[in-house]
């Protein structure tokens, strides 16, 4: 499952987001996912806490950092990888 909503977990735009980056939203996508299955999560910026809600939402979680192009000077992106035990 892949989340590009908002700007991620730190930084919102609508607030009406919030629920998917909650213990709530986690708890859902982990529901809905066959073991094994991932949750990758698109941000903006790096943020720990939402790693370990992740975690502690039973999945195994990290971050991973990306060039939103190939050449040097190109954005910079998060994406959340979780994958569900």
């Amino acid at each position: 499952m892949l989340l590009d909503v908002d700007n991620g977990p730190a930084a919102l735009t609508d607030s009406n987001n919030a629920g998917l980056y909650d213990s709530g939203g986690i708890a859902a996508a982990h529901a809905s996912l066959k073991k094994e299955g991932v949750l990758a999560v698109w941000a903006t910026k790096e943020d720990q806490k939402f790693v370990q809600r992740l975690n502690d939402g039973g999945f195994e979680a990290q971050m991973q950092r990306a060039r939103g192009r190939l050449a040097k000077g190109g954005p910079h992106h998060t994406v959340f990888v979780a994958r569900k035990g």
